[in-house]
C-alpha cells in the first residue's frame, strides 16, 4: 500500500486481514453499512438478494468482531429493491433523537430486537443488556425517502414493544424466559389472555389460565364470571383448581393492601356446574365428581332435580340417549348423597339402570336394610354388582340360622346374611336366588353346604327348575335333610327325571316302584340289577329279583318278535 509520509510517521504500520466475502456464505448478502456495537461486536446493515441488484429482505445483524459470526439477526421488510438505496449512520454517546431529514416523506422509529422475526442464532446466556453495553447509542438506517432510527433496548423495552405491536404470545414467551425489571410475566400473561378472549379463542384462554393465574383465586373468580357471561364457563372444568379448604376464608390484608383469599368461592363452582348441566350432562357428571366438597350440594341438586324430572329425560321415547339419562340419574343421586339425603338418594339411584353410585351409597352409608327390602330391584338393575355386595356378607354363623332367625334379621334390618337373602327371594325372584346360590357355592362351599342343609327342600326345587342335571348329586348329599320327599318326587315326575324318581322312591321305601320305572321306562337291565344290589336287606333283594323276573316276562310278552325271536335289551 502506498501511504503518505505524514500518515506513516504517525501510525507506523497497518495490518490488513483477509476479506470476508459475504457472497460466499450460506445466505449470500450485500453489506450496506457497518458500525461499532460495544467493544467486541459490530452492527451490520445487510440485505439478502433474490438476484443481483434486487434485494429480498433488509437485515440488521449484530456480529462478533473477530469472526463476523452472527449473534443476532433482525429482519426489516421493505418495498425498496436496490441495496444501494440504503446506508448506515451512527452516533455513539450522542443525542438519542434522530437527526432531521428534510427530504423524508416519513420517519420510522423502532428497535433492533423489536423488528426481529427470526429467533437469535446464538445468544450467550451471559450477554449483558444492550442498553448497558452501548449506552446512549443511536443508529440510523438511511434511505432516499426515509430515516429509520435504531436504538439498542433491554428486555423490558422489548416486551413493551411486543405488547404495543399486539404480539402478545411472543411477549409472554419472552417475559417467561428473561429477567425483567419493570414488567412481570404474570401481567404480560394477563394481556395475552384478554387478547385471546377478545378474539373468542376460549379454548386457548382456558388452557393457559392455570399457567398464568396460578393461585390467585380472586382472578380465577373474575375469569369464571367472564367466561360465564359468554356461556362458556363449562370449558373451565378441567382447569379449575380444587385446592384449598372446604370453606372460603379471607385472611388479613396483605402488603399490597389486598385481601388474601384461600380458595375459589363455592358460588363460582356452582356457576360452572349449572352451565355444564345446561349444555352437557356427561360433563356435568364429571364436574360434580371432581368438585366434590367445593360447592353447596343442595343448590346444584335442586337444578339437577328439575332437569331429572323433565319429560324428555323420563320418557322412553325421544332424542335423549340412554347414556345421558343414566349420567343425570347417577349425578342427581350423588348430589343427594352429598347433601345427606341418603334415603332419597337410594330411591333415585334405584331407578337408574346399571348405576355407578348406588352400591357405593349402600356400602358407605350401610343401607343394608333398604338393600334387603329392594333386593329384587337391585338384581334387576345390576345382577353382578348385587351378588358382589351380597357375597361381602357371608358368615357361616349366619348361614345356619333357622326361619325364625332369618325373619328376625329381616325385621331388625340386619346384615345381608345368606339366610336373610334366601328368605327375601324364595317367594319372589327365584331366578335371582339361584344366581346368588351358585355364586355363594363358588365363593364359600362351607357356607353353601350349611345353607343347603337348612333349605334342602328349596335347593332341590331350584335344581329342578334351573339345573336338572345337578339334582341327583344334590339328592345323594342332602336326602337326609329333605322333609318332603313326595313333593320333590312330584316335581321330578312332572319333569320326567327318571333317575331322580328312582332314587326318591328308594328313599321312601318303594323299591318295587323304582324297579318298575327302570324296567318299563328306562329299559335297562344293567341298572335294574345294580339297583337291587344296592338294597341292604337280603330278603328285600330276593323279593326284588323275583319281581324283576316277573317284570321281564311281562316286557317280553309285550315285545314284538323278529324272525320268531323276542328280545329284551
Amino acid at each position: 500500500l502506498r501511504w503518505g509520509t505524514e500518515f506513516m510517521s504517525r501510525t507506523h504500520r497497518v495490518e490488513v486481514t483477509p476479506a470476508v466475502r459475504t457472497h460466499t456464505t450460506t445466505e449470500p448478502c450485500r453489506v450496506c453499512g457497518i458500525a461499532p456495537f460495544s467493544s467486541d461486536r459490530y452492527l451490520v446493515l445487510a440485505c439478502t438478494l433474490e438476484e443481483e441488484g434486487y434485494m429480498k429482505e433488509l437485515e440488521v445483524r449484530i456480529v462478533e468482531r473477530t469472526t463476523f459470526g452472527n449473534v443476532f439477526r433482525g429482519r426489516l421488510h421493505t418495498k425498496h429493491k436496490h441495496p444501494l438505496q440504503y446506508s448506515l449512520a451512527f452516533s455513539l454517546g450522542g443525542a438519542s433523537t434522530p437527526a432531521p431529514a428534510a427530504a423524508s416523506s416519513y420517519t420510522v422509529e423502532t428497535s433492533v430486537s423489536a423488528t426481529s422475526r427470526v429467533a437469535p442464532k446464538s445468544l450467550p446466556s451471559s450477554m449483558p443488556l444492550l442498553s448497558d453495553t452501548v449506552p446512549a447509542s443511536v443508529f440510523f438506517i438511511v434511505c432516499v425517502d426515509a430515516i429509520i432510527k435504531v436504538t439498542p433496548t433491554d428486555d423490558d423495552q422489548h416486551v413493551e414493544y411486543l405488547l404495543r405491536m399486539g404480539r402478545f404470545k411472543e411477549a409472554y414467551s419472552y417475559a417467561r424466559t428473561h429477567p425483567l425489571r419493570q414488567h412481570q410475566a404474570v401481567d404480560v400473561g394477563h394481556h395475552l389472555l384478554q387478547h385471546l378472549f377478545a378474539e373468542k379463542k376460549y379454548d386457548e384462554v382456558a388452557s393457559s389460565l392455570a399457567e398464568v393465574v396460578k393461585g390467585d383465586y380472586l382472578e380465577w373468580e373474575r375469569w369464571i364470571c367472564q367466561f360465564d357471561q359468554q356461556g362458556m364457563s363449562d370449558l373451565l372444568v378441567d382447569v379449575l383448581p380444587i385446592q384449598g379448604g372446604n370453606s372460603r376464608e379471607i385472611k388479613g390484608d396483605t402488603e399490597d393492601g389486598q385481601e388474601k383469599v384461600t380458595r375459589i368461592g363455592e358460588e363460582y363452582y356452582e356457576l360452572v356446574l349449572l352451565r355444564c348441566l345446561e349444555k352437557n350432562v356427561l360433563l356435568f357428571q364429571r364436574a360434580v365428581r371432581k368438585f366434590k366438597g367445593m360447592f353447596r350440594p343442595d343448590v346444584v341438586s335442586h337444578a339437577a332435580e328439575l332437569r331429572y324430572n323433565d319429560g324428555d329425560m323420563q320418557g322412553n321415547e325421544g332424542g335423549v340417549p340412554d347414556e345421558q339419562k343414566k349420567a343425570l340419574g347417577d349425578t342427581y343421586g350423588l348430589l343427594l348423597k352429598l347433601g345427606g339425603q341418603y334415603d332419597r338418594a337410594f330411591e333415585v339411584l334405584l331407578r337408574v339402570d346399571q348405576s355407578d353410585e348406588l352400591f357405593s351409597l349402600i356400602r358407605e352409608q350401610k343401607l343394608f336394610s333398604k338393600a334387603l327390602e329392594a333386593l329384587p330391584a337391585l338384581f334387576a338393575r345390576n345382577e353382578d354388582r348385587t351378588i358382589e355386595l351380597l357375597l361381602e356378607h357371608i358368615y357361616v354363623r349366619s348361614a345356619v340360622v333357622d326361619q325364625e332367625e332369618a325373619t328376625e334379621a329381616l325385621l331388625l334390618r340386619s346384615f345381608l346374611t345368606p339366610a336373610a337373602v334366601v328368605q327375601r327371594l324364595e317367594r319372589t325372584q327365584r331366578r335371582y336366588l339361584w344366581a346368588y346360590l351358585k355364586a355363594l357355592q363358588t365363593r364359600d362351599k362351607a357356607v353353601h353346604a350349611a345353607l343347603s342343609e337348612t333349605h334342602a327342600q328349596l335347593f332341590a326345587t331350584l335344581f329342578i327348575e334351573n339345573e336338572p342335571s345337578g339334582l341327583l348329586a344334590f339328592l345323594h348329599e342332602n336326602s337326609a335333610h329333605l322333609p318332603k320327599l313326595k313333593e320333590i318326587y312330584a316335581l321330578c315326575k312332572k319333569h320326567q327325571l327318571l333317575e331322580e324318581m328312582v332314587f326318591l322312591l328308594a328313599r321312601m321305601g318303594k323299591e318295587e316302584e323304582g324297579l318298575r320305572i327302570i324296567v318299563h321306562d328306562m329299559k335297562s337291565m344293567k341298572k335294574a340289577v345294580q339297583f337291587i344290589a344296592d338294597v341292604p336287606n337280603e330278603e328285600d333283594q330276593l323279593q326284588l329279583y323275583k319281581r324283576l323276573v316277573h317284570m321281564t316276562l311281562e316286557m317280553n310278552a309285550a315285545l314284538q318278535s323278529r324272525h320268531g325271536q323276542k328280545y329284551f335289551e
